[in-house]
């Protein structure tokens, strides 16, 4: 039944369905848009769908279509969609379509003629997608610019290299762009580069440029004036003219003017700018070219440094802050010869040289026609030196007479003049005009060989190098000479002229009784030295001027180098073995090489009338080229380790190579020793007929290494304590035996002599880098900070002496060596001397060869040393020796003063043994009590030799001291008293 019924259900409804209509609606496209709502909708018979919303996803999209059935359906009023009834159809289906949203813009470019209007990457203009961008280029052609330019409101303009970019960034609409163009007026001024000239004397030229489409143009050069002269008063202008000042291009020069128009004295070398001024089509512009004008003396040195600031660097350094290359004021006149680049180039070339009288007698004709008007101040190197060519000659010039006019000598000599072409003294033009001994070097420079004194220098006149044997050419700076001429190897030349030159100074201007010649002299503002070096006549009262006094001083004929006629090599008489340390020209030949050195080849042909068999009276002092092999570069020459020309114990003494300081022991150690002595002894002399053996003069050197004494007042062996005699009186670095006979080293040490050496490193707190390490203890010393004065002075104060010493100044070095050295060791020397002259009749003169006299024999030279002539019992063979031996230490401790520092150990034991012998006769370690005993008187009466309780006891003398052993820190008494 319920079948049935369900049945008949459906049947009575069927006539109601049969005009119900069911709608699908969907979207082609999900992605690009939907339809609302979607899906099938059942509608009822005879109504219309409802609407139907159809929407795009994205503003991307739009929608293109929407169809019912197929057909394409239109929106109603309300942009909806409905599908209407239709009976006929029961089922219908609505779609909808999507496409891409897209919008098209153009932009219009319009250009002018002389340029264009373009995208920058050539894209279309056209259709152009909405929201893209483009960039609109517009460039004028070669020669124009933008007039006029208009754009869009959407566009965004900027500046370019050579025109203008339009951007255009996100199109909504579209846009344009209109450029017009015009000719760009040119006007472009150039002066051209900057000048360097070589010289104020030198003319340029300036070449300036105009580029204009104006037109014709003008042009005018022009330049800024310089003043020289203390302003507000104009003294001399300096200006350039031009010769062509309205072209384009001209030559120029300086001029000189005062303000009335007459030639200056002076110009104004410097840095000026030179302005062109160009006038076109109504405009005006300049421009300036620095022009500046070097002297010649520097554009002459840029030239030669451009390569030898790199090849030779030291060469460059010493001509800048050398006299050379110093400005000297000197730039007109007939000064600028020698003091100025041009004016020294005229005068060589001239030939305008020579003494002041044959300068004046040829000024006119030589020198007037050709002079500068101005010099560059200082000499360039251009003056002396062709470039790569050798020397530049100096016209009708031969002072070395050698036939040729471009040596060394003569471009030196042409304005630091010597001899005249003859060969005859002549002296420069400030011996006869403007004097000044200072600036003059036939003073200096010159040895007279018809006097016995030795006025000055003896000039290699031909060598290769006979200024530059002394002088850095380019430096020319004389502070070493000078030095060189206060030292023993001068003879202390310069000592002796300048006291000669204070005495006569007060003399010539008849100073009052008291006064000094560096007082202010009256009527004056310089002292009496200063204006009495300035002059060459002769005063009222028959005193020579400066000038021809200075030419007759030399040093003290006793001076090492002045005393005998060294130069004499062959004949009788003659000293060519003296000559390796007592003449330049032997040193030089021998330390250059020792083994294959022959004095009788010395050859003194530079010397004034000199010759191999009578020497000359002109003599050499230890000049230069002696020591040094490079004087330009200070370079000593070096012979390697010393051989003596004496044994020690048995043997040649040889002595350590100690690098610089080999120079110095060629010759400070001695021509004997204390085994010349020993040695006469074993070739069976008496010593009744025996000449002195002499130890010769300064010989430090064999003091400081402990080869020189005598010292066999007793065996080697024979014992002090634990001590042998022989190892005290043996360098460490030699060779004794002990008490036992064994060889054993020496136990004499010195700090001086490790000076110099590796050795000094670590000994008294010196460390490497003080730089005492290097070489040897006489340069170290002497040769400190290049002193060739060779005295201790302040420079070796700062390097060397107060590293260990508390001293600062000379002062204090002279009141140090006064207490702990010198007056304590002189005086046991007198003490020595004492008892030689009450115990053995001897007496001693230092000023007289062979020093030590008989006065038992009408003080005549002792040669009888057992002295049975005076003692009642005469000496032994063996003690006769020891007396010489004696003697023989007194006169080497004696002729080196500063034996007490060379040698202090060494020099005390020595001197203790002396006395000890010379006392009574026998080794019995006596010295300090003779000493003390002695009664010796100071110049104030004082005891010299007082012995106190102990060594640091106030009553304790420094001399009893320097003849006793004692402790250092306790002040007590040692056992054995010998020190």
């Amino acid at each position: 039944m319920k079948r049935y019924g369900m049945v008949m259900a459906m049947l009575l409804a069927l006539p109601a369905m049969a005009n119900a209509w069911y709608l699908n609606a969907k979207s082609a496209s999900t992605a690009q848009g939907t339809v609302s709502p979607a899906g099938t909708k059942y509608v009822a018979t005879g109504v219309d769908s409802a609407e139907y919303t159809v929407t795009p996803s994205s503003t991307a999209y739009k929608i293109k279509k929407v169809t019912l059935d197929g057909a394409d359906l239109a929106p109603n009023a309300n942009g909806k969609y409905v599908a209407p009834y239709d009976a006929a159809k029961a089922y219908r289906y609505l779609v909808a379509y999507f496409t891409a949203n897209t919008t098209y813009y153009n932009i219009t470019t319009t250009a002018g003629a002389n340029g264009a209007v373009y995208e920058d990457t050539y894209e279309s203009l056209t259709n152009i997608v909405a929201g893209a961008s483009r960039q609109i280029l517009v460039v004028p052609n070669t020669g124009y610019s933008i007039a006029d330019l208009t754009v869009s409101a959407g566009g965004v303009v900027t500046d370019t290299a050579n025109g203008k970019l339009v951007t255009f960034d996100s199109l909504a609409a579209d846009q344009s762009v209109a450029a017009t163009f015009a000719v760009t007026p040119v006007f472009n001024v150039n002066a051209g580069a900057d000048i360097t000239l070589p010289s104020y004397n030198t003319v340029g030229n300036v070449f300036g440029a105009v580029d204009t489409n104006l037109g014709a143009a003008t042009y005018t050069w022009s330049s800024q004036e310089r003043t020289s002269g203390t302003a507000p008063a104009v003294v001399t202008t300096s200006k350039i003219v031009f010769d062509n000042p309205n072209a384009i291009n001209s030559a120029f020069r300086i001029s000189a003017t005062k303000s009335d128009g007459t030639l200056g004295a002076s110009f104004a070398k410097g840095t000026y700018d030179l302005t062109l001024t160009v006038v076109a089509g109504g405009q005006t512009k300049t421009d300036i070219v620095r022009v500046t004008f070097l002297d010649g003396k520097a554009a002459n040195l840029n030239v030669c440094t451009a390569c030898h600031s790199n090849n030779t660097p030291e060469f460059v350094a010493s001509y800048v802050a050398g006299a050379h290359g110093s400005a000297s004021g000197h730039e007109t006149g007939t000064c600028q010869r020698c003091h100025a680049t041009t004016g020294a180039q005229v005068g060589f070339a001239q030939g305008w040289v020579g003494s002041y009288a044959t300068l004046t007698a040829n000024q006119a004709t030589v020198w007037t026609p050709n002079q500068p008007l101005i010099s560059d101040n200082g000499i360039s190197c251009s003056v002396c030196h062709n470039a790569h060519g050798g020397l530049n000659a100096v016209t009708g010039w031969d002072p070395n007479q050698n036939q040729v006019n471009n040596d060394q000598f003569d471009v030196c000599t042409a304005c630091h003049t010597l001899t005249d072409s003859t060969g005859a003294l002549a002296g420069n033009y400030h011996d006869g005009s403007s004097p000044s001994i200072e600036r003059t070097i036939s003073d200096s420079h010159f040895d007279n060989p018809a006097t016995a004194v030795v006025e000055g220098y003896n000039v290699r006149k031909n060598s290769a190098t006979p200024c530059a044997d002394c002088h850095d050419l380019h430096t020319v700076n004389i502070a070493i000479q000078e030095e060189w001429a206060e030292s023993g190897h001068a003879g202390k030349i310069a000592v002796a002229k300048t006291d000669a030159l204070c005495s006569n100074s007060l003399l010539y201007y008849g100073a009052a009784v008291g006064a000094a010649c560096t007082d202010i002299r009256p009527t004056s503002t310089r002292t009496y030295i200063e204006d009495y070096k300035r002059t060459n006549t002769t005063a009222a009262n028959g005193t020579v001027g400066a000038n021809e006094l200075v030419k007759t001083i030399g040093p003290n004929t006793l001076e090492a180098f002045v005393h005998y006629n060294w130069t004499q090599t062959t004949g009788t008489g003659n000293r060519a073995s003296c000559e390796k340390c007592h003449t330049a020209t032997g040193a030089a030949n021998y330390m250059s090489n020792p083994a294959g050195y022959v004095a009788a080849n010395n050859d003194f042909s530079h010397i004034p009338g000199w010759t191999a068999a009578a020497g000359s009276n002109s003599k050499e002092l230890l000049y230069c080229w002696g020591c040094h092999s490079d004087s330009q570069t200070g370079a000593l020459r070096n012979p390697g380790a010393v051989k003596a020309d004496y044994k020690f114990q048995g043997a040649a003494a040889v002595y350590p190579n100690v690098g610089p300081s080999n120079t110095c022991l060629t010759c400070h150690i001695g021509q004997a020793s204390g085994n010349s002595i020993t040695d006469l002894t074993a070739a069976g002399n008496t010593f009744t007929n025996q000449s002195f053996v002499n130890s010769h003069y300064m010989a430090a050197g064999s003091l400081m290494y402990a080869k020189g004494g005598y010292t066999n007042f007793v065996p080697a062996q024979t014992a002090l304590g634990t001590t042998s005699y022989g190892q005290t009186l043996t360098s460490d670095a030699d060779m004794t035996v002990d008490i036992n006979g064994v060889a054993t080293a020496g136990k004499l040490t010195s700090t001086h002599r490790k000076l110099g050496t590796a050795a000094i490193v670590g000994d008294h707190g010196i460390t490497a880098e003080m730089n005492l390490a290097s070489a040897g203890p006489c340069a170290t010393c002497h040769y400190a900070g290049g002193d060739h004065t060779l005295e201790l002075g302040q420079k070796a104060i700062d390097a060397v002496c107060s590293k260990c010493h508390a001293v600062t100044d000379q002062t204090t070095l002279d009141e140090f060596l006064e207490v702990e050295g010198s007056a304590p060791f002189e005086a046991a020397i007198n003490l020595a001397l004492t008892k030689l002259a009450a115990n053995y009749n001897i007496t001693y003169n230092q000023a007289s060869y062979p020093y030590f006299y008989d006065v038992s024999a009408a003080n005549g030279a002792v040669k009888n040393w057992t002295r049975s002539n005076f003692l009642t019992t005469a000496l032994s063979a063996a003690d006769a020796e020891k007396l010489m031996g004696a003697a023989f230490n007194i006169n080497l401790l004696q002729r080196d003063p500063a034996a007490y520092a060379h040698a202090r150990s060494y020099a005390r034991r020595l001197l203790f043994d002396s006395i000890d012998f010379l006392d009574d006769g026998i080794m019995n370690l006596s010295a300090a009590d003779t000493a003390a005993a002695s009664g010796i008187k100071d110049a104030l009466g004082n005891d010299v030799f007082v012995k106190g309780a102990t060594a640091l006891d106030p009553t304790t003398t420094e001399a009893y001291k320097y003849l006793a052993a004692y402790d250092r820190t306790t002040g007590a008494w040692k056992t054995p008293v010998r020190p």
